[in-house]
């Protein structure tokens, strides 16, 4: 698409025209209609935002996808939601987002850890985020 090849020359303003542009193209079933399509617009918007730091901009769009595909499909824009989230000083927001996300990937929190619980659910993050 057009986005993508803007974003691959790192024009991102212009990435973001063209992922915006297609965005307001998709009728009101698009994501009944055509997933994939749906899920390579939003993504796009979605980075492009990030790199441009329109952080209303990159939770906007990442929650379109959220609230439109299975949960293992949103890591990647859960992952740009949360640097948004740490770069624009909203840790404490971050970090519960964080927790809900890995406890949705079943990695328990404990509310006091022992040193070896911490470094297992390290290693056990650290093998579940490789495969994504």
């Amino acid at each position: 698409s057009a986005g993508q090849s803007f974003a691959l020359k790192s024009n991102f303003s212009a990435a973001m025209y063209y992922y915006s542009n297609g965005i307001s193209f998709l009728g009101t079933d698009c994501w009944c209609d055509d997933v994939q399509l749906c899920l390579g617009l939003y993504h796009g918007a979605v980075l492009s935002s990030f790199v441009l730091g329109e952080a209303d901009k990159v939770e906007w769009y990442a929650q379109q996808v959220i609230d439109h595909v299975p949960f293992e499909d949103t890591i990647g824009v859960q992952t740009f939601v949360l640097k948004s989230l740490s770069q624009s000083d909203r840790h404490h927001e971050c970090v519960s987002r964080g927790i809900g996300i890995l406890r949705q990937l079943n990695v328990q929190i404990s509310l006091a850890p022992s040193n070896e619980n911490i470094l297992n659910t390290m290693a056990s993050t650290a093998s579940m985020a490789s495969q994504y």
